[in-house]
């Protein structure tokens, strides 16, 4: 007798026939209804700790797309005035610097190289000059030129140093000119030996004063001294030797001393 009450698909059949389902497959009972299995439990998500010697940075503080780099674009200078420098390009007019490594001063009309930054603007270099005839360098600090071995220094016309002071040190020194002028309001000089020969000197004093511990003059052949007026002191002994002595005087001459010997 068949079951009216069973499913359709084990009406025929007994009930120790039916189909085992298989395994890994939910059981169907009664009509077709699943037992929902209960989902395994979820372990727990434990993040982990930062690497020794490194913080978490939230996102604010993260570091931000660098800006795009700077183009370079020619110009020409407009005016100057102090540190800035105007300056007009294809693409518009731009206040710029000068860079450290632009060693020539830009002047107006001279073609130079601009670098283009959103944050600055540097001239790096001088293409072309409007003047070539005018060049300036110009330092803003202090600045110094080393040579491995030698450093010439050359003009085809003139050559000048202006400073506040001078200082020059070498070992040896060597000075060929043609001809040389000196002005100024004190020289001093300070030597253990000088030694100068010349083959016609002129020396023009208003006063002229010499002190010395010793003095020795040889006059190889004539001497002459003219004057208004001369007087020699001697403390001790004077003594005059020559071939022939001639005392010419217009008016008087006098010799005076407790012992007067002639001949």
């Amino acid at each position: 007798m068949r079951d009216l009450t069973a499913p359709w698909w084990c009406r025929n059949r007994s009930m120790t026939t039916l189909p085992r389902p298989k395994p890994g497959r939910h059981r169907r009972i009664d009509r077709g209804l699943r037992l929902q299995r209960p989902a395994p439990a979820r372990e727990s998500v434990q993040t982990r700790p930062p690497p020794h010697g490194r913080e978490t940075m939230p996102m604010s503080q993260r570091a931000t797309k660098p800006d795009p780099q700077p183009v370079l674009s020619e110009g020409w200078v407009e005016t100057t005035a102090n540190d800035q420098l105007r300056v007009t390009t294809e693409q518009g007019r731009y206040a710029a610097r000068k860079a450290a490594s632009c060693l020539l001063m830009p002047k107006p009309g001279d073609q130079v190289l601009l670098s283009i930054h959103s944050a600055s603007v540097y001239v790096l270099a001088v293409l072309e000059q409007a003047d070539p005839e005018a060049s300036q360098i110009n330092l803003p600090g202090e600045a110094s030129i080393r040579a491995g071995s030698n450093l010439h220094l050359s003009a085809t016309q003139a050559l000048s140093c202006a400073s506040q002071t001078l200082s020059v040190g070498a070992e040896q020194a060597d000075l060929s000119i043609e001809r040389t002028q000196f002005i100024g309001n004190l020289v001093a000089l300070q030597a253990e030996r000088i030694r100068s020969v010349f083959s016609s000197a002129d020396q023009v004093y208003r006063t002229l004063s010499q002190r010395m511990v010793e003095y020795f003059r040889v006059t190889k052949e004539h001497e002459e001294t003219q004057a208004n007026s001369s007087r020699k002191l001697v403390e001790e002994d004077l003594s005059l030797q020559s071939r022939n002595t001639h005392i010419v005087s217009e008016e008087n001459v006098k010799v005076d001393g407790e012992l007067v010997q002639l001949g």
